[in-house]
């Protein structure tokens, strides 16, 4: 339990990914059977049912705390966490536990349904052997209000490593496994998914253009496509089974459920980006990225989903690989099965726009803001599909940047982070002698910089 809690508190100190990597990976290296399984069941962003709520946690804990009230209530300003201000007063444990976290889950679970005053006794006696952060891991967990600090691309990124399995499988497993009901170990599980073949190929890199688009050679050896605002997303169908795959590696189908390929179909695997339309107009990725905090989505969403998928490649089809073949051929390819694909699959294809001279494509990119684009797409006809860094036939080709000079007007305490640091900001901008605020931003800048204006403020 000890170790648990010492993790979680390293692994909420910082949001570097390659500690989060390192922290995990030492972890799980030594970690024992039981205790791998609830970690991972807990990292996975899962939770045992609430067995007291906060609230009465806090009632017991303000019983033991012998600091008067306004003290508690000017800490609990600074902490910005009730519970974590009441950890903060609590005495110094009176002795040391070993209990494991396979055991203090096994108890916990065993007097979920124990008289509050039997229930009491027993927390209070762990809180008797634990300090600090330990208790906090203790307290959430009771409550079932423990979130994990890592997301499940780091956690099977590691995981995979750690036991030697494929990263895409160990995520499915990660997000479907629950250890606290069907008692299968995880890499059991992991076992049984391996059926599944859902593996993506890597992405293909996109390079943005730095020069003119005329050293690129002669226009005829390059097609055209508007660069949306999307998310990137490889599609694949194999055995009847829908993956979807971000280029992060994120599994989607959970929070886009509404993109399906029936069953009978050929397998095929498709390169292409999300996009949300509304009345055949581009909407911003923000309306995607609110979809993607969803964990459920209701029939009244789905029936009012505006969502497609843009396909621009075909990567398998029917199980042969296509990646070797020309860009051109693979077109002819993805434009054969897409048409053979019922509309209730939400795919439609990215369009190639014409041109004959690199001036043409000069003025296509400029009016790309008009299409609510972020620019253009030029990809070589006669590339192949590769990941490798170097190979130099796709590039995007942004529009100008817009920019404003504005005003700092207000830094705030962002309620998502620590709670001394200011890391929400409001922005002006001058009209006459009055500043009219203009955006709101909790994003886009280094914890160094944050950390700066917090000790300004």
């Amino acid at each position: 339990m000890k170790r648990f809690a010492a993790l979680l508190d390293n692994l909420f100190q910082t949001r570097k990914t390659d500690l989060h990597l390192e922290y995990l990976q030492q972890y799980f290296s030594s970690i024992e059977e039981k205790d791998r399984d609830w970690a991972l069941y807990f990292l996975s962003g899962k939770n045992l049912p609430r067995s007291r709520a906060s609230k009465q946690i806090l009632a017991w804990m303000e019983e033991i705390v012998s600091f008067p009230a306004w003290l508690v209530e000017k800490s609990n300003d600074m902490v910005g966490d009730r519970m974590e201000t009441f950890i903060l007063l609590m005495p110094n444990p009176d002795s040391v536990s070993n209990i494991t976290l396979d055991d203090f889950c096994k108890e916990l679970i065993g007097k979920r349904k124990d008289h509050d005053l039997v229930f009491k006794s027993w927390l209070n006696s762990l809180w008797d052997q634990f300090s600090g952060r330990e208790i906090l891991v203790l307290n959430r967990i009771v409550a079932g209000t423990l979130k994990s600090p890592v997301s499940l691309i780091t956690l099977s990124e590691v995981i995979s490593k750690v036991y030697d399995e494929d990263y895409f499988v160990t995520y499915l497993g990660l997000h479907d496994w629950n250890w606290a009901q069907n008692k299968i170990s995880f890499l059991e599980l992991v076992e049984s998914k391996k059926k599944l073949r859902p593996e993506p190929f890597p992405s293909m890199p996109v390079r943005p253009l730095k020069n003119e688009p005329t050293d690129l050679g002669e226009p005829g050896n390059w097609q055209i496509e508007q660069k949306w605002d999307g998310i990137r997303v490889q599609w694949v169908y194999r055995d009847g089974v829908n993956f979807l795959w971000s280029r992060e590696k994120q599994f989607l189908n959970p929070h886009f459920p509404e993109f399906t390929i029936p069953e009978g179909s050929q397998d095929l695997v498709l390169d292409g980006e999300l996009m949300a339309l509304e009345n055949g107009r581009p909407l911003s990725r923000e309306v995607l990225l609110k979809r993607l905090k969803k964990s459920k989505i209701s029939r009244k969403e789905l029936d009012a989903s505006n969502f497609v998928f843009v396909a621009f490649d075909i990567l398998e089809d029917a199980g042969k690989d296509l990646r070797k073949q020309k860009l051109e051929k693979r077109r002819e390819i993805l434009e054969r099965r897409v048409a053979e694909l019922p509309k209730s699959a939400r795919i439609v294809l990215s369009e190639i726009l014409s041109f004959d001279q690199w001036s043409q494509a000069t003025e296509i990119r400029k009016g790309s803001r008009e299409k609510f684009s972020e620019g253009i797409i030029l990809k070589r006809r006669d590339s192949k599909y590769s990941d490798k860094r170097q190979k130099k036939d796709w590039y995007k080709w942004e529009s100008e940047e817009l920019s404003i000079k504005a005003v700092l007007l207000y830094a705030q305490v962002d309620p998502k982070r620590r709670a001394n640091l200011y890391s929400f900001y409001t922005f002006a901008v001058w009209k006459g002698e009055e500043l009219v605020p203009v955006a709101k931003t909790g994003t886009g800048l280094s914890d160094h910089s944050i950390m700066e204006i917090s000790l300004f403020v």
